[in-house]
């Protein structure tokens, strides 16, 4: 199942945003985390972003477990470091 409200569309969108500028380096250019990276990130912060969108998630029906059930982590990981990628051109 995918979690496509509007309120998640714009929650992942501020969350890609967040990474691309928290990543960026300011005076010299460039990013630093380079996709090996990002995608390490994507996999150790995977347990914090489920807890959030179970409380953003359909107006915090659903608790973490519940949640965990109804998507595929390698799906929302890869989605999470495309939709990063895009953002970042690396």
């Amino acid at each position: 199942m995918r979690l496509r409200q509007k309120t998640e569309i714009g929650s992942v969108y501020n969350s890609v945003e967040a990474v691309r500028l928290t990543n960026k380096r300011r005076k010299t250019g460039g990013y630093y985390a380079g996709k090996a990276e990002l995608e390490e990130l994507c996999l150790q912060t995977y347990p914090a972003a489920l807890k959030n969108a179970s409380y953003e998630a359909y107006e915090g029906q659903y608790d973490v477990s519940e949640l965990a059930e109804m998507v595929d982590e390698n799906d929302i990981r890869n989605e999470s470091l495309k939709l990063i990628l895009q953002r970042m051109p690396i």
